[in-house]
């Protein structure tokens, strides 16, 4: 799942780049070996043309090397190794950041889901109130102002289990963007 993470994407792409950089700054350093060779026909007379002794075979090998470079290649192959490891630390402090987010959204989201519960439970005892109370009001045994107090603490609670709502909601959309904001699939793969 994490994976699909466009940051974890992202470093996973450039600790690959580095990877290969690396090597290729290590093969660099290595004469490289040139193969030519040429087959042909010299004559000076146009008869002469196909006679065995009209043709001239050429095959070659040259090495292509500096002889100095002034540690050069040497110091590109440090650069590509540092850049390598600075570019793994990075991916691997993403995937650590990328583990606490979750955790710490799968926490927000179990929190968050308990305050709704409790409200929820609060809202329900609080309805059960105001029914007794505008019954108690229309057999004449309390009067408004208690009937329109446990009114008003019923739309209180409701208004807080509304913003207990929005908070688990909001958990769940922390929740989803900590795995990677969807289930897409990774670019480039099948």
């Amino acid at each position: 799942m994490i994976e699909r993470r466009p940051d974890i994407w992202e470093l996973e792409s450039r600790l690959k780049a580095a990877f290969y950089g690396r090597e290729a700054a290590r093969k660099d350093r290595f004469p490289s070996l040139v193969l030519t060779g040429q087959l042909g026909q010299v004559s000076t007379q146009l008869n002469e043309l196909l006679n065995q002794s009209s043709r001239n075979y050429e095959l070659g090998a040259g090495i292509l090397q500096t002889l100095f470079d002034g540690g050069r290649k040497r110091a590109a192959v440090r650069a590509a190794d540092a850049e390598c490891a600075a570019v793994q630390a990075a991916y691997e402090q993403a995937v650590l950041n990328a583990f606490r987010e979750i955790r710490d959204a799968l926490v927000e989201r179990r929190k968050s889901t308990e305050v709704y519960e409790a409200t929820l439970d609060e809202v329900n005892c609080l309805r059960r109130s105001w029914d007794i109370a505008s019954r108690q009001y229309e057999a004449g045994y309390v009067g408004l102002m208690d009937a329109l107090d446990t009114h008003r603490s019923l739309l209180s609670g409701e208004l807080d289990m509304a913003d207990a709502a929005q908070m688990r909601l909001n958990a769940v959309v922390k929740f989803c963007k900590a795995l990677g904001g969807g289930w897409q699939r990774r670019p480039g793969s099948a």
